[in-house]
């Protein structure tokens, strides 16, 4: 009974696990076809973006912001609340569900403002600006991995021999 017991513990405590992985799945599905305001700020000379959809990228941009604060307020009062009832002796499970419920409302709701500020900003941008947008974001990505590498590479030769200092980064 109690090796019954371990193991359904073991599969209660499993299940956010698969549905965080779940959703950190998706959204490195989603990545390839969004880009967020600060690349398209960052390459704005490079993908040529106009006046006009800097101005509509920026407003968005504040309207975000500005509605995601009051979110995130309510988020963090809901959140103590949550933490407050999981600490008593006894924890009254109808009121511990029902405010883990409201903070789940809030993070999709921070969520939802995200993606839609993501999709406006995707739909901004024209095919050729989007084309560009990609292949920079490839070429960063490349450059990254190969950083990393040597950063590895790097960090094993130190592993390998500790009384080597580390070598100086080579620029580029």
């Amino acid at each position: 009974m109690r090796k019954m017991t371990l193991a359904f513990a073991a599969a209660l405590f499993a299940i956010p696990h698969v549905t965080a992985a779940q959703h950190l799945d998706l959204e490195a599905q989603l990545r390839p076809y969004l880009a967020p305001p600060e690349l398209v700020m960052r390459h704005q000379g490079q993908i040529n973006i106009t006046d006009e959809q800097r101005e509509i990228i920026s407003q968005k941009v504040s309207e975000l912001q500005s509605g995601v604060i009051d979110l995130q307020w309510q988020l963090e009062a809901l959140s103590q609340t949550l933490i407050d009832e999981v600490r008593r002796d006894t924890v009254d499970l109808d009121a511990a569900i029902e405010q883990f419920d409201r903070v789940l409302e809030i993070e999709a709701s921070i969520k939802r403002n995200h993606i839609r500020l993501l999709l406006e900003i995707r739909n901004t941008l024209n095919a050729e600006q989007w084309r560009q947008l990609q292949e920079i974001v490839e070429e960063m990505s490349h450059r990254e991995g190969r950083e990393e590498l040597v950063r590895h590479r790097e960090m094993e030769l130190h592993e390998h021999n500790p009384a080597q200092e580390r070598p100086e980064r080579i620029p580029g």
